[in-house]
């Protein structure tokens, strides 16, 4: 259940940022990645490099992946994110054949190179995938590490609110939603948050033991209608949306609200 800002200026749902068909990209990306890395500094070695020179080819991939994030962000803007997932994994699956064909330790250096760059444009890319960020605090009450004195309490209030203020801020552009967990924060809180960037509330649970277990007391369950009540207490409209947040539906007709609410034009959702 997302709350759209009664003011309007809450983050437009770009549905075009999830949609199907990237996987094929990311399979053959992920397998190669783990194949290559055991086999780095065997491979320089037998190219006549000794084990302190194979270390530093296998840190070329680092090198070429600190590199490359500079140039990263302008090629997805150009390209957008999956030609350049499909790009990056085409680069380093040509990288790699190179690296099995080398010819001399220096081509082989290079192309670990390249394969760290492929890897940082198609990391950059694929976050372009992710839907939502969801902050999740410590609950400590229950668990050992707290017990044992191993760990700290939980996140205080202002904890809460500054970290879902800067994920708002700081992931701005790349994450659209920011989501309160209201099994770990409570409901009160949760419409706090609401107020410091988050724009969704999450949604019903049938059952929930983790945070339970661990100490959380705010339940396993809210109705569709409490939280659209919740939602609407701040001021905010509630709106259903599907896993990929490309289809919404308002849940309550326009009529429903209240004239003083009306009184405000920017109430009206600007849905994408």
């Amino acid at each position: 259940m997302e709350g759209e800002p009664a003011n309007g200026r809450g983050p437009r749902v770009d549905a075009a940022r999830d949609r199907p068909g990237r996987l094929p990209a990311a399979r053959p990306f992920a397998v190669g990645q783990g194949a290559i890395a055991p086999v780095v500094v065997i491979t320089a070695t037998d190219l006549g490099a000794s084990p302190a020179i194979g270390l530093l080819v296998v840190a070329t991939a680092g090198l070429g992946q600190v590199i490359a994030d500079i140039p990263a962000a302008a090629l997805v803007h150009r390209f957008g994110e999956r030609p350049t997932m499909l790009g990056a994994a085409a680069l380093t699956a040509l990288a790699q054949l190179g690296g099995m064909l080398a010819p001399s330790l220096t081509v082989f250096a290079t192309a670990i190179f390249l394969t760290g760059a492929g890897t940082a444009v198609w990391l950059l890319a694929r976050q372009a995938y992710v839907t939502e960020f969801v902050p999740l605090g410590f609950v400590h009450q229950n668990t050992l590490l707290f017990q044992q004195g191993l760990a700290r309490t939980g996140p205080t209030l202002a904890e809460h609110l500054k970290i879902h203020a800067l994920a708002r801020v700081l992931l701005a552009g790349s994450i659209h939603n920011i989501q309160v967990s209201w099994v770990k924060l409570n409901r009160k809180l949760s419409q706090l948050c609401l107020h410091a960037g988050a724009n969704d509330y999450g949604g019903t649970l049938m059952e929930e033991n983790i945070s339970r277990e661990a100490g959380a007391t705010a339940g396993q369950y809210t109705s569709p209608e409490d939280f659209q009540t919740l939602i609407l207490e701040i001021g905010r409209i509630p709106a259903e949306r599907n896993t990929k947040y490309s289809q919404i539906k308002i849940k309550l007709p326009v009529e429903s609200l209240s004239s003083e609410v009306l009184c405000e034009p920017a109430l009206l959702p600007e849905f994408a």
